[in-house]
């Protein structure tokens, strides 16, 4: 593959370290990040270039949550956090994003030039959404496939990373995360997120049985009404 170029860090510091590394290689009028990894499908890029071919002023996002897609995805507590945060980003930004943490954002390569060099881990998604819209130009979203991989097999986010990805929200509206009164905010929006998505990780099984277990010869049916239940998918 002679159109391919290889160039290589000493160290790794980051994603977003990796990304403003490697602006000065690029030639192309257009730029998009793919990860190391295999859960994204490289198919999917023509795509994403041919709607930026009718508008190449916009970004082109990738979502991972649009469409009729079959999609493997293997932990919910960090999907559901990313629609938390991808939420919060919506609003605070008064525009309409799907998914926030998507590694496809088919960029025009001036823009990534010009204002893409702060971030140097998981918050470049952030920077480049923020400072693109802060340009008054538009973000076009399309669905992408997704097969999310484990941690054995190399996934590195964590959950905690949303504190910092919460933190990059507030930075990029103009708000000073470290200020009094705000500083704590983030690990207590975090910490609720936990609380309140903990039933993924327990065994409901085992939950019934501790909850009904311990009733000796008790074989009337029990019913309990009024139940609230929520769907995250």
């Amino acid at each position: 593959y002679p159109e391919i170029e290889l160039h290589q860090n000493i160290k790794n510091n980051g994603k977003g370290s990796c990304i403003i590394s490697a602006k000065k290689f690029i030639n192309t009028s257009h730029v998009i990040v793919h990860d190391a990894d295999l859960e994204y499908d490289p198919k999917d890029i023509s795509k994403l270039y041919e709607k930026s071919l009718k508008y190449p002023d916009d970004l082109i996002l990738g979502s991972r949550t649009i469409g009729n897609i079959k999609r493997y995805k293997k932990y919910k507590s960090l999907v559901v956090i990313n629609k938390m945060l991808t939420s919060l980003f919506s609003l605070l930004n008064s525009c309409k994003i799907s998914d926030i943490a998507s590694c496809y954002m088919l960029m025009p390569t001036s823009f990534l030039k010009e204002y893409i060099h702060e971030e140097q881990g998981f918050g470049i998604e952030v920077e480049i959404l923020s400072k693109f819209l802060r340009t008054n130009k538009r973000v076009q979203e399309l669905p992408i496939n997704y097969n999310a991989r484990g941690y054995a097999e190399g996934k590195k986010i964590k959950i905690n990373d949303g504190i910092n990805i919460f933190v990059k929200i507030l930075k990029y509206i103009g708000e000073d995360p470290g200020r009094e009164g705000l500083l704590e905010t983030p690990k207590r929006v975090m910490k609720a997120f936990k609380e309140y998505f903990k039933g993924y990780h327990e065994d409901p099984k085992a939950v019934l049985d501790k909850t009904f277990g311990d009733v000796e010869g008790y074989s009337d049916m029990v019913v309990q009404k009024n139940i609230s239940v929520q769907s995250h998918c």
